[in-house]
């Protein structure tokens, strides 16, 4: 019996552990391009793409790490007043927290951080504007945060 217990322990504290991961991430808007900033990803074949952002560590406000991995992602820094929050989201092992804001800079925008130190021919990682237009036909991962994105920009739109 106590083996069963222990297991049982062991899955509950797992559970508990993982609900406590955190990531954090910017929708970044580009009101003239009409355009989010998004990590366009090739890897095992395949061609998708993803919000920048990334876990929360432990020291950090969600603010202050999606600061941080947009610094380190895509080599933009914003200050906290800039950013408002967009919205959460949970994801099987992690909840997401998202903010947003308002770019106009027109320069190409390169892959820093891990992700260039990663980034070869076979796991490429790219910094594309993508437009709102053509954001919902394009493969993202994870698809629930798509339709979140999409709703949230619909949202925005109308106000």
């Amino acid at each position: 019996h106590s083996s069963i217990l222990n297991i049982i322990l062991l899955n509950l504290m797992n559970r508990k552990i993982k609900e406590l991961l955190m990531r954090a991430g910017i929708l970044i808007y580009h009101p003239k391009l009409k355009s989010i900033l998004t990590v366009y990803r090739y890897k095992n074949g395949q061609h998708y793409y993803v919000l920048p952002g990334g876990q929360i560590e432990e020291s950090e406000s969600p603010i202050e790490a999606a600061i941080r991995e947009i610094k380190e992602e895509v080599q933009l820094i914003f200050k906290p007043e800039y950013l408002k929050p967009a919205f959460t989201y949970d994801s099987d092992d992690n909840q997401h927290i998202y903010f947003w804001t308002s770019y106009t800079g027109l320069e190409n925008l390169t892959i820093g951080g891990e992700e260039k130190e990663r980034s070869h021919s076979q796991n490429l990682y790219e910094a594309r504007w993508i437009s709102l237009s053509d954001f919902p036909h394009l493969p993202f991962r994870p698809k629930d945060l798509q339709i979140r994105i999409l709703s949230f920009f619909t949202r925005f739109e109308n106000r």
